[in-house]
């Protein structure tokens, strides 16, 4: 799959090159033929980008594929990270002498790719085979949208916590954290209600989901817990601690 993307881009470059080629015999200041053999020659550089032996580009995935082959997956990873950010080490002594600050961006795009990939990837092994069911907080304190935020503020001291769900009854209705809560000046803190400052976009997961992709969306949302549903019900709540505790736990897994 990987080796999929700089095909595609390969094949795309070489057929527009043949067809700038055959465009231009009667004249080569063919405008048609021009733009064939440009889009063809950057189609060909884009091949040749996302080929380099380096995350986050093509060619960092078939290279850790090909270590796979002779040893664990997260050594793989870890083999071809190190392999990038040389390659973005190099690209930086380059870019330093040259002054050419696009090969700087460059380089630092491959170094943080290359970390990023690697952290990533042992987090998902040390969380691999665990459900959000085996690490989740089934006894959930929650509040209700009518509660004052004096109120709030007296039970984040007293239990806490950092973030409520805000139950109606039964129903969800949303998220308030003690970042809502700073935003309300003290004053007006005993005259507001939660549900006036709450968080009513939801973002929820299953407690038969793997615990890896609650860290992923944790990530790339940016929030620190996510509500547990089940069968439309909270079933309970999973926080970006109860994540850390379970990868410090499972240690002998994946490092």
């Amino acid at each position: 799959m990987a080796f999929a993307g700089p095909a595609v881009s390969g094949v795309i470059g070489l057929v527009c090159v043949v067809l700038a080629n055959i465009a231009s015999v009667p004249d080569d200041r063919n405008p048609f033929a021009i733009m064939l053999w440009t889009l063809g020659v950057m189609n060909l550089i884009l091949m040749a980008f996302n080929l380099l032996p380096a995350f986050p580009m093509d060619g960092g995935r078939l290279l850790r594929a090909w270590f796979a082959t002779r040893m664990p997956y997260i050594t793989a990873t870890r083999t071809a990270a190190s392999v990038g950010k040389m390659f973005a080490i190099l690209m930086l002594v380059v870019g330093l002498f040259s002054f050419n600050f696009l090969l700087l961006f460059v380089a630092f795009f491959v170094y943080m790719g290359a970390s990023e990939e690697e952290k990533a990837t042992a987090i998902n092994i040390s969380l691999e085979g665990i459900l959000v069911k085996d690490i989740m907080s089934h006894q959930v304190q929650t509040v209700k949208p009518d509660m004052m935020l004096q109120e709030l503020k007296e039970l984040m001291f007293q239990q806490k916590h950092r973030g409520y769900p805000v139950m109606n009854g039964e129903k969800l209705e949303g998220i308030v954290t003690i970042a809502d809560l700073q935003n309300v000046p003290d004053e007006e803190r005993s005259k507001t209600r939660v549900e006036q400052v709450m968080t009513r976009k939801l973002y929820v997961i299953a407690p038969k989901e793997e615990a890896a992709m609650a860290m992923k969306m944790m990530n790339e949302i940016g929030i620190r817990r996510l509500p547990v549903i089940d069968e439309g019900k909270l079933a309970g709540i999973v926080s970006r601690e109860d994540l850390v505790r379970a990868i410090e736990l499972s240690t002998g897994r994946g490092f």
